[in-house]
């Protein structure tokens, strides 16, 4: 006999990345340098060449980011009883980079609900943004840009 149970899930994202953490170093620098030493360099790019990009046609507006990377099972929630800026926030921690920001305030009730009654189930992170590539809108060569990093995380919950 099997137990079947339905999980819920919805999207979030982190804020405050750009802050500097509690030893006085910027978040955004660790997260980057996190990826640099997490992302093999045969897999920046998505694996891409330029030549790659040229010859696969991409959409002229997609962007192929430096950096993409999934994870599963690196963050874990708590909520700070004594933040000056905020009535118990939910910060958000990553076994590796250490404090990375907060959830923010639109769904931070409906996060610390879960995590003090333990309805959690696991968290994805997403790292998006920073450094990319795409194609120009003639088609004819690869161009760089840079825009914001963004941290989605994909909430799963009973």
């Amino acid at each position: 006999m099997s137990i079947e149970f339905g999980l819920n899930a919805f999207t979030s994202y982190i804020v405050g990345i750009n802050h500097i953490n509690e030893e006085g170093v910027n978040r955004a620098q660790l997260i980057r340098d996190y990826l640099s030493q997490r992302v093999p360099k045969d897999h920046l790019y998505s694996g891409y060449s330029d030549q790659d990009i040229l010859s696969e046609s991409f959409y002229y507006s997609d962007k192929i980011f430096k950096y993409s990377l999934e994870e599963i099972s690196t963050i874990e929630l708590k909520i700070e009883e004594d933040n000056p800026f905020d009535d118990k926030p939910v910060k958000v921690y990553h076994k590796h980079i250490g404090g990375m920001g907060y959830i923010p305030a639109i769904h931070k009730e409906m996060v610390k609900y879960m995590v003090e009654n333990q309805r959690l189930v696991y968290i994805e992170l997403r790292f998006e943004g920073g450094e990319y590539k795409t194609l120009s809108n003639d088609k004819t060569k690869v161009e760089e840009g840079v825009c914001p990093l963004e941290l989605k995380l994909n909430i799963y919950y009973q």
